[in-house]
């Protein structure tokens, strides 16, 4: 739970409750609320601010008291898992954008990384990298790869909707239909989808698939991916 409260946001009107799931839609999401919520876009990082919005492990006891209150609505989004770990590559290893990125590279360089590689051979390296993390760790492994089921604290929390990525519009506003907050739907422009990583290079190949298939079971079978 303490993992998963430090990803939980909510509404300043407490109707909607966000639990973030990385590389499934998550900043979108959370920039959509912020504007709800205020009226406005935040100018910074949506995930650094704390200070005057629920969100993150300062808000820890509101943020609880929300998740288990029954008037609220609690919801999150996850991701097919192929897309998700390919989003999570070309963040962090190929457009370099994420601010952990040097961390992850360093340690990549023992599995053989270099960014003069083919992207190819670094995506293959990448999947050997998460095998690594998930036989440490499966919990400790970074958000951004670690299993979704993980991430959104999946039969710890109940939650009154999954939306998901490859519906995202649409599921975003049912989540809002469902809070009661139908007034802020009307071609709003905060449904616009931020943080959006451009199209893959390579084609991947179905060995690579196989060892995400095998890596991330849990999420293929609990959301019925295919």
């Amino acid at each position: 739970m303490r993992s998963i409260l430090f990803v939980t946001m909510q509404s300043d009107d407490g109707k909607l409750v966000f639990v973030k799931n990385s590389k499934a839609g998550c900043t979108t999401v959370a920039n959509v609320i912020y504007h709800y919520s205020k009226g406005k876009f935040l100018s910074g990082i949506i995930h650094r601010e704390r200070k005057n919005f629920r969100q993150g492990i300062e808000h820890f006891r509101e943020n609880l008291i929300a998740l288990n209150n029954p008037n609220c609505m609690k919801f999150t989004f996850v991701r097919h898992p192929e897309s998700r770990v390919l989003s999570a590559f070309k963040d962090f290893f190929v457009e370099r954008k994420n601010p952990a990125a040097a961390i992850h590279i360093a340690e990549m360089k023992h599995f053989g990384f270099d960014i003069d590689n083919q992207v190819v051979k670094n995506f293959e390296i990448f999947l050997d990298y998460l095998g690594a993390n998930f036989e440490i760790d499966l919990q400790l492994t970074d958000q951004h790869f670690r299993l979704q089921t993980l991430n959104i604290g999946l039969g710890h929390v109940n939650y009154d909707f999954v939306g998901r990525v490859e519906n995202f519009d649409d599921d975003l506003r049912k989540a809002f239909v469902l809070a009661g907050a139908t007034k802020y739907l009307t071609d709003h422009p905060g449904f616009g989808q931020h943080n959006r990583t451009k199209k893959s290079d390579f084609t991947m190949g179905p060995q690579q698939r196989k060892k995400i298939e095998d890596l991330y079971a849990p999420d293929y079978e609990a959301f019925n991916y295919h």
